[in-house]
């Protein structure tokens, strides 16, 4: 026998909470919810909002109390459509995901009276409207829980914010525009992932970041109402940088073993001069290029390796201070610099890797790993002494690693 549709639903629904009859209740006899106000439409809205301050809450109702949905960032656009006492009602943004238990709707249509819409797939998420019997809802299953059913927001939904952290701009259309440039934004922000990723993968010799710099520009340039977004992208060109950098250090230093190698192996002829002087030159070009004061009388490979190794984090400043002499470069360092005391003490180690030439002692204890091409460290070997210091890699050793830029 074929059973009414009414009855098929009721016992669909009961099926759905046998198990907790509780959550039935509240679902069909919960009386107040979020946006039960009156939002009066008068010739004043609805406008478009920015706002004017960091941290601002987006609420569910119009009530200091009320769930805080999220913290807006300072420069957001909003459409402000209404207001309630102190607080401004905001349309959502068409792409806001709500939800609606799927056992109220059939065929696309609610089929229930007073049906809950909330902000999650959960009983426990707030509640922001009700549907009424007949009302046609356009969703996709919840893919976290296949028990609910993902909507749009419904014409009556609203959230508030505090008038004092709204600032008229212009009419509804600027926030329309603004909505069709984030998707074009979305859209370039997926090309510059893309982008960044494959530079990622490059060889060092292969990288071109400023194409991804062309990029960022386009974004500031193009986009500069989302200040947000704006500085996403420079985040990302940043740690590119970053990236670029540690494989220009790599590089460097596999050139560095490769001209020492090169030097020792060349033929000794005690009756010519030309291996000794080819090899004082080599060493002495690649040190000169650091253009550093330092006068560390250690051995030619760790005199490379160091000065190398500075040398490019200086060129990976020089891309945001162009033409600025390496000597600028530690001037800004000293800002961030630190001070350590301790005994200097040599670190007899061979690897290749290893994040220094020194370590600092404190009670006969290592507690750091020391390097420097502006103090002649050896100088200090054994005393007590006070450093100024900036925080270098540690290439995965046991202790921290710091370049001494002073001593005394």
């Amino acid at each position: 026998m074929k059973l009414p549709l009414s009855l098929t639903f009721l016992l669909a629904l009961s099926a759905s909470f046998a198990n907790n009859p509780a959550d039935f209740q509240k679902t069909i006899t919960e009386t107040e919810y979020a946006n039960s106000y009156d939002v009066p439409s008068t010739s004043a809205f609805p406008f478009t909002g920015k706002v004017s301050s960091k941290g601002v809450r987006l609420r569910t109702s119009p009530d200091l109390d009320s769930h805080v949905l999220r913290e807006l960032n300072q420069d957001d656009y909003l459409l402000i459509v209404g207001e309630v006492e102190n607080f401004y009602a905001v349309q959502p943004n068409p792409n806001t995901p709500l939800y609606i238990f799927r056992s109220f709707v059939l065929d696309g249509v609610v089929e229930a009276q007073n049906v809950n819409v909330r902000m999650g797939p959960s009983l426990s998420d707030p509640i922001v409207a009700r549907l009424q019997s007949g009302t046609t809802v356009h969703g996709k299953v919840c893919s976290s829980n296949a028990k609910w059913l993902e909507i749009s927001p419904p014409e009556n939904v609203h959230f508030y914010l505090a008038k004092d952290y709204v600032e008229k701009v212009g009419g509804p259309q600027i926030i329309h525009n603004l909505h069709a440039q984030k998707e074009s934004l979305d859209e370039l922000f997926v090309s510059l992932h893309i982008a960044i990723n494959e530079q990622k993968q490059k060889n060092y010799e292969e990288m071109q970041i400023q194409e991804i710099e062309r990029i960022i520009e386009k974004v500031r340039s193009e986009y500069p109402s989302f200040k947000s977004d704006i500085r996403k992208a420079e985040e990302l060109f940043h740690g590119l940088k970053e990236h670029f950098l540690a494989k220009k250090v790599a590089f460097l230093e596999k050139q560095m073993h490769a001209d020492v190698i090169t030097v020792n192996d060349e033929p000794s002829n005690k009756a010519s001069s030309t291996s000794s002087e080819n090899r004082s030159e080599k060493l002495e070009a690649v040190a000169a290029q650091a253009e550093s004061p330092a006068r560390i009388e250690t051995t030619p490979e760790a005199v490379l390796k160091w000065k190398n190794i500075e040398y490019a984090r200086y060129l990976g400043w020089t891309e945001e201070h162009p033409e600025q002499p390496i000597s600028d470069f530690y001037n800004e360092e000293r800002l961030t610099a630190t001070r350590l005391t301790g005994e200097i003490a040599a670190f007899e180690c061979n690897l290749s890797a290893r994040p220094g030439d020194f370590l600092l002692k404190q009670k006969g204890l290592a507690v750091a790993y020391l390097y420097s091409t502006l103090v002649d460290l050896s100088d200090l070997e054994g005393k007590e002494v006070s450093l100024v210091v900036v925080p270098r890699p540690n290439n995965d050793f046991a202790f921290p690693t710091y370049f001494v830029i002073a001593a005394e």
